[in-house]
């Protein structure tokens, strides 16, 4: 009886073992390499290369309007890295709030399919024509 517990145990295990996923790069591959038409895939790294811990994500979405969206994201982050990038209309990304540049703010200005990494803050976002 001991013997075919033993054997049943090692069976359970080298069965557990194998079913183990094989990390999750397939995962992440599907979630990254795709644009979604319109959105445009955002991570947040703390430092300013997007080399160092992930922090946070979001996504721009083009609803058409142009109307300035304010990042919800306020936490602390060196650099931002765009994903992937399914927009069809420019996205200006911006430092400040108001998605202006008044008072030393800063932008950057994606054309439609451009990723990167980018060592700035993100404060709103709007698309254009």
């Amino acid at each position: 009886m001991y013997f075919s517990t033993t054997l049943f145990t090692l069976a359970l295990a080298a069965a557990g073992v194998s079913a183990v996923p094989t990390g999750n790069a397939g995962l992440d591959t599907r979630q990254t390499t795709t644009p979604v038409p319109g959105v445009v895939y955002v991570q947040f790294f703390n430092g300013s290369g997007c080399q160092e811990n992930f922090v946070e994500d979001d996504v721009f979405f083009d609803d058409g309007t142009g109307v300035c969206r304010v990042e919800p994201f306020t936490g602390t982050y060196g650099s931002f890295r765009i994903v992937t990038n399914g927009a069809t209309r420019p996205l200006t990304l911006y430092t400040r709030t108001d998605c202006t540049t008044t008072v030393g703010g800063n932008s950057v200005k994606l054309t439609a399919g451009e990723t990167g990494c980018f060592s700035q803050r993100i404060g709103s976002g709007s698309y254009s024509a």
